[in-house]
């Protein structure tokens, strides 16, 4: 024999179901701290989970061939948990590449990842060692162990450039590395047998990714929930609402996805391109995901407003006299947003709050100064209870601290773009998500799918459905995308979507069970 035979698992070993823990905990502190609520944010957002997946992906590639039950594999595990707690440890900072230029947040994040692929580097050569006298397995483990030493010097190299603080746009490089790692390892995999994923539960191993994705969605969805009881406690009919859709968005890509999942193995290029191409997957898998608790809490805050900042109301109608009544609304309206649902806000706003309701309350005070309270007062509120649930702009204009009288036209503009931005790259988000259904659908069919035109319209299906709600991104050029948005149809569209995609999905499957019977 000339090649060694390894031995192969069907499904997760527990040491990889452990190591998949830390992906989650490092993506649910990491959701934690970062909003996405602006290109950048969301650039910030994708960045990380990049450097995440990609980290993952490589123990995974390693793992689904080589993992045994030894004391070296457990001592490279626990490397490897090392290095996810080093990811977890800097998460949480990231977002400050956005704002200055961390030069060592970066240094940490490159020490993590030479750590990360040195042990890799050993792993593969333990498992040289023990095939050396597989004359034809040297070559393809040392290429492999070469492109992954190569990957080590270039994060050495981008350490020692940020020692001497060269450039702030050293950690590209980490990203041209990560696409070059897996090229190679794809490409290895498919140009010797010995390393190729034959045999092997790749396919269960991304398919649990996908399912750690989908119930970190879950957990999003209830940190929104989470959210509302603690600002308001109630829950109204479009809440419930827009609550049940989003778990329905999950639920339906869950079904979409596991349908279309072949649990064969690994013999082709085409399924080689199926794994590389859950990269993309699970990057719109997880926006679409958090996209969907944020609309959780867009709903409920459309009808808080409505609800609440009545009192406010009453004061802003033109040539409204200054009533008792009208002054006692808006204050009960300041007590409930600024001092009891949201309360402990910034000391700071808490003096606005009682210095404007002051200037109302007394008689002396002039139209002029009265007109002014009022919009800071709005200003005040309007600010509170879209930041509380995480719709803050990243540019405040200073007109809301300096000019009262322009605050109100600025403010909304400023969380208008939040509104739109959160509406454009949901539904990209969704539509992509659907596209790549479609395409991995298409690329896990077996020979017999193929000699069937059904199943190409379900394909087609999907795609087509995604490319539409891709579209729907054109409505933040007008007004529609807000009037959709101020209505409890948003999030209810892309429900409908997915249920036509499943509908189409279970009828081409009828037709290919009588296509296979006869």
């Amino acid at each position: 024999m000339n090649e060694p035979v390894f031995k192969h698992y069907e499904e997760s070993t527990n040491l990889q179901l452990f190591f998949d823990l830390f992906f989650v905990a490092n993506l649910a502190s990491f959701n934690d701290k970062q909003e996405i609520n602006s290109q950048a944010s969301l650039g910030i957002y994708v960045g990380f989970f990049c450097i995440l997946w990609f980290t993952w992906c490589q123990v995974t590639l390693c793992d689904v061939r080589f993992i045994t039950d030894s004391i070296s594999e457990r001592l490279a595990h626990a490397c490897h948990f090392g290095v996810m707690v080093g990811l977890a440890v800097v998460g949480p900072q990231f977002n400050e590449l956005d704002h200055t230029t961390p030069w060592t947040l970066m240094r940490k994040l490159s020490i993590v990842l030479i750590v990360s692929r040195t042990v890799l580097t050993f792993q593969y050569g333990t498992v040289l060692v023990f095939v050396w006298k597989y004359k034809k397995s040297r070559l393809p483990l040392i290429v492999n162990m070469s492109t992954l030493l190569a990957a080590v010097f270039v994060y050495v190299a981008i350490y020692i450039a940020l020692v001497y603080e060269t450039s702030p746009l050293l950690y590209i490089g980490w990203y041209i590395v990560f696409v070059f790692e897996a090229v190679s390892s794809i490409i290895i995999a498919a140009r010797w047998q010995v390393l190729s994923f034959q045999g092997t539960h790749l396919i269960e191993r991304m398919s649990c990714l996908s399912l750690i994705i989908l119930g970190e969605g879950v957990i999003g969805v209830c940190k929104s929930i989470v959210k509302i009881e603690k600002y308001d406690n109630t829950f109204s009919a479009a809440a419930i609402g827009g609550i049940t859709c989003s778990v329905l968005i999950i639920y339906l890509v869950y079904i979409l996805y596991f349908d279309n999942l072949h649990e064969g193995k690994s013999t082709s290029i085409r399924q080689h391109i199926w794994a590389c191409l859950h990269f993309p997957f699970h990057v719109t898998l997880v926006l679409l995901t958090e996209g969907a608790s944020q609309f959780v809490a867009w709903r409920h805050i459309i009808e808080y407003v409505k609800d609440t900042f009545q009192g406010v109301d009453i004061l802003t109608i033109a040539d409204a006299p200054k009533t008792t009544e009208a002054f006692a609304a808006l204050s009960s309206t300041v007590n409930t947003v600024i001092f009891e649902g949201f309360f402990p806000v910034s000391l700071h706003d808490a003096k606005i709050a009682e210095l404007n309701l002051q200037i109302l309350g007394d008689n002396s005070s002039t139209p002029a100064q009265s007109s002014a309270a009022i919009e800071a007062i709005q200003v005040l509120l309007f600010r509170t209870v879209f930041d509380a649930y995480g719709f803050e702009p990243t540019h405040i204009p200073a007109t809301m601290e300096d000019d009262p009288s322009t605050a109100i036209p600025a403010i909304y503009d400023a969380y208008l773009k939040v509104f739109k931005f959160l509406f454009g790259y949901f539904f990209t988000c969704g539509g992509l998500t659907l596209i790549w259904i479609g395409v991995l659908s298409w690329l896990s069919m077996s020979n017999i799918e193929y000699r069937a035109r059904w199943r190409f319209v379900a394909i087609a299906t999907n795609i087509l459905l995604g490319v539409g709600l891709c579209l729907l991104t054109l409505l933040i050029l007008t007004d529609a995308a807000l009037t959709l948005g101020m209505s409890p149809w948003t999030i209810t569209i892309c429900v409908f979507v997915f249920m036509i995609a499943i509908i189409v999905d279970q009828v081409v499957k009828n037709k290919m069970q009588r296509f296979k019977e006869e």
